[in-house]
C-alpha cells in the first residue's frame, strides 16, 4: 500500500489543479491577472499547503504585491471551493508565495546570455 507521502503529493496535485481553475475562471480580481499557480507542497497530515505562484512577464514587485493581496482576499472562498471539490472535510489552510526558483533560472539565464554575447563580441 502506498504511503502517507503518495497522499501528500496526490492531494498537491489535486490543489494545484483546483486552485489553477479557480483563480483563472472563477474569482473576477484584475490583481490576479497573469497569476499562475506553478506547484503546490502539502503537509503530510494535509492541514498546510504551500502554493507557489509565478507571474510570467508581468513579474515585477509592485505586481507580486497586488497578486498575494488578491489571493488574502479571496481565500476563504478558495478554500471552500477546494475542500468541496476534492471531498476533503477540511481544505489545508493555503500560504502563497511567489516561487524563488524560477527567478533563480531567469537569472542564470541572463547571465549566460550575456556571457555568450561577450564571446560572440571578441
Amino acid at each position: 500500500m502506498p504511503g502517507e507521502g503518495w497522499r501528500s503529493a496526490r492531494v498537491a496535485d489535486r490543489v494545484r489543479e483546483e486552485l489553477a481553475r479557480v483563480l483563472t475562471r472563477e474569482v473576477s480580481d484584475p490583481r490576479l491577472e497573469g497569476l499562475r499557480v506553478l506547484r503546490v507542497e502539502i503537509s503530510g497530515d494535509l492541514q498546510i499547503a504551500w502554493v507557489y505562484l509565478g507571474l510570467g512577464h508581468l513579474d515585477s514587485p509592485e505586481q507580486r504585491s497586488r497578486a498575494l493581496r488578491g489571493v488574502a482576499s479571496a481565500q476563504n472562498r478558495i478554500r471552500k471551493r477546494i475542500s468541496s471539490r476534492l471531498g476533503l472535510r477540511r481544505a489545508p489552510e493555503l500560504r502563497f508565495a511567489f516561487d524563488e526558483a524560477i527567478d533563480e533560472q531567469s537569472r542564470i539565464l541572463a547571465l549566460l546570455d550575456e556571457v555568450e554575447r561577450e564571446g560572440v563580441d571578441r
